[in-house]
């Protein structure tokens, strides 16, 4: 989930699109000047300081270095190139070659829901994961699969501590926004909420036209834009999870060389340790400021 939706129309007319049949120009994925620098773009919901925005510019060093500065890999933060929906629909003809999508934002056909844990103390969590044999048909690749963060939801009423049990009326009045994923409008329901799908409308605007009361994110996403002003009721959510994925096009995978490809795969794979890292960091880092805040888990008491 976006905390701000800048919706930038991508012109996909580009020189040689669809030209006589041809899948991909190299507008999209060419050479500099001197011929000698490969150049992709990658879309990042997410702000510069997000640990995934921070990842994937990781990554691109990463890719940019091993390869010895034949690929360079340009990464366009804050929804610059389209939200999660659009960059992936490009990713599927080689508009773009990479993108950060959370698994909230595939369709309910191509994520698979694995059950966690769960004790006589505790609820089983429900993680959201990619159907790669799926993602497959639609020419997308899964390079790396993120650790997931720590869900939440943040509204401007009152705080939510009344047990599932005991849900109230009031609780159901509260309008939260959220990814248009079935797994999560259900998890959001159970808790006696109403959910609506995220919209092109920044998070800002839609709390102060009332259209909303809230939305549902990840604790990285509310501390890095600094929502507890807008948003000050903050409650941890422990039954979903949902990791940041690094998302690649197959159109555009495949015009690099077998050997580049590995490079990326294996950079890949190399940031999803490091993205693993920071973000632990940053929650904890997150957790300690936001103590100052109302903060409880999800259905306990203050």
């Amino acid at each position: 989930m976006k905390l701000k939706h800048i919706c930038i129309l991508f012109v996909l007319l580009a020189a040689g699109i669809m030209v006589l049949g041809v899948q991909q120009s190299w507008d999209f994925l060419h050479k500099n000047q001197s011929g000698s620098e490969i150049i992709l773009r990658m879309a990042v919901p997410y702000t510069d300081c997000h640990p995934s925005a921070l990842t994937a510019a990781h990554f691109a060093n990463l890719v940019h270095t091993q390869t010895d500065g034949q690929i360079r890999i340009q990464v366009y933060t804050e929804s610059q190139l389209g939200n999660e929906t659009d960059t992936i629909e490009q990713l599927k003809f080689g508009g773009i070659a990479f993108s950060i999508a959370c698994t909230l934002s595939l369709k309910e056909d191509d994520v698979i829901l694995k059950k966690m844990g769960g004790s006589d103390q505790t609820d089983p969590v429900t993680l959201v994961l990619p159907k790669k044999e799926h993602l497959v048909k639609n020419k997308l690749e899964t390079l790396a699969i993120f650790h997931p963060d720590i869900r939440c939801i943040a509204n401007n009423k009152y705080p939510l501590t009344v047990p599932v049990s005991q849900t109230s009326e009031t609780r159901k009045q509260l309008v939260i926004q959220a990814h248009n994923s079935e797994p999560l409008m259900e998890y959001l329901s159970s808790l006696g909420l109403s959910a609506v799908q995220s919209t092109e409308n920044d998070l800002a605007g839609s709390l102060n036209y009332g259209y909303i009361d809230g939305a549902e994110l990840t604790i990285t996403e509310y501390a890095a834009s600094n929502l507890s002003d807008l948003l000050p009721y903050l409650s941890i959510t422990e039954g979903l999870w949902a990791p940041d994925l690094i998302l690649a096009s197959q159109v555009s995978m495949g015009n690099l060389t077998a050997e580049y490809q590995n490079i990326i795969r294996s950079c890949a794979k190399e940031a999803a340790v490091y993205q693993k890292s920071i973000l632990e960091e940053y929650q904890k880092t997150a957790l300690e400021t936001l103590q100052s805040l109302y903060l409880t888990p999800e259905g306990g008491t203050s």
